[in-house]
């Protein structure tokens, strides 16, 4: 288990954001307030056998309980903050794109490869890890080409994102035209769109043709100003 304070705090965090007060939950858990006490201000821990109910009191795995931290922001993509990894790949003139056949994301554009960055791994092992799940090949992470802050609405949830943008290079050859994902992401497709076009077309980062064009470099650039 973590450490006493941060147990602590999290215990206090969990039990305020559902409006109990520490008699309550010690009620709900059939234990004295005092304990509950001692748990929130890291003197004890709670005995194993009252782990379960812990849990289903605070609406929490016992993962999150045990480690003291939300595994929806440790490890996925939560509705609040994403730290995502993408990747520029080039070649004769074209860049490689990603669209997702599913119907929720048909009005989504092209972006370049990539994906959030799980809890304990570096942007760049993230991108090599994605892009050989998606597309079944292997890349090598180059140099850091610009970073993105994104602010914007998904799904009725505001999102903040970062995003940190990477050279790419092929380990061997990809397919000369368009292909599809791999087994792991059936319903991805990859596009070798000229630069030329990237104008016409929704494309993110919106800006991609420009900064690719100019060889820009470790730019940061907000794309939505959030509300004050």
């Amino acid at each position: 288990m973590t450490n006493k304070n941060n147990f602590a705090a999290f215990i206090k965090e969990k039990r305020n954001a559902l409006s109990l007060t520490q008699e309550q939950l010690a009620d709900q858990l059939g234990v004295l307030p005092t304990t509950v006490s001692k748990w929130e201000r890291g003197v004890t821990y709670p005995d194993i056998t009252i782990i379960s109910a812990i849990c289903k009191v605070l609406n929490i795995s016992e993962h999150e309980l045990m480690t003291a931290s939300d595994e929806a922001f440790l490890t996925r993509f939560d509705g609040r903050f994403s730290l995502r990894t993408q990747g520029v790949l080039a070649r004769n003139g074209c860049v490689l794109l990603q669209s997702d056949t599913r119907e929720e994301y048909a009005d989504c554009g092209y972006a370049t490869p990539g994906g959030q960055v799980r809890f304990g791994e570096t942007a760049a092992q993230a991108l090599a890890r994605r892009f050989r799940e998606e597309t079944g090949f292997d890349i090598t992470v180059g140099e850091l080409a610009w970073t993105e802050e994104n602010f914007y609405t998904w799904q009725g949830k505001a999102i903040q994102q970062v995003a940190l943008m990477f050279h790419l290079h092929a380990h061997e050859p990809l397919p000369q035209g368009d292909f599809h994902g791999a087994e792991d992401a059936p319903h991805l497709r990859f596009h070798w769109v000229p630069l030329e076009k990237l104008g016409g077309m929704t494309v993110y980062p919106e800006n991609l043709r420009e900064l690719l064009q100019n060889n820009t470099k470790h730019v940061v650039r907000i794309s939505t100003i959030p509300h004050a």
